[in-house]
């Protein structure tokens, strides 16, 4: 949840609502072996690989707006 100061920004735009019932959306440093970060959420997605230097860096997520609850 947001603290105070956030919630009163969250307030002027509008958002407050959305950002506590909304569907959530992690990002994971280092959570694995083979990624720096990774993503874990509740909406349907799919993954793919972001790569450096030939070697896996990032677990992305793509997800219709649609499937957002």
């Amino acid at each position: 949840m947001p603290d105070d100061d956030e919630e009163e920004v969250l307030k002027r735009f509008g958002v407050l609502e959305q950002v506590k019932t909304g569907a959530k959306i992690l990002a994971l440093w280092c959570a694995g072996d083979e990624y720096s970060w990774t993503y874990g959420t509740q909406i349907p997605h799919a993954c793919f690989d972001v790569m450096e230097n030939d070697m896996e860096y990032c677990r992305g997520i793509v997800f219709s707006i649609a499937d957002i609850p």
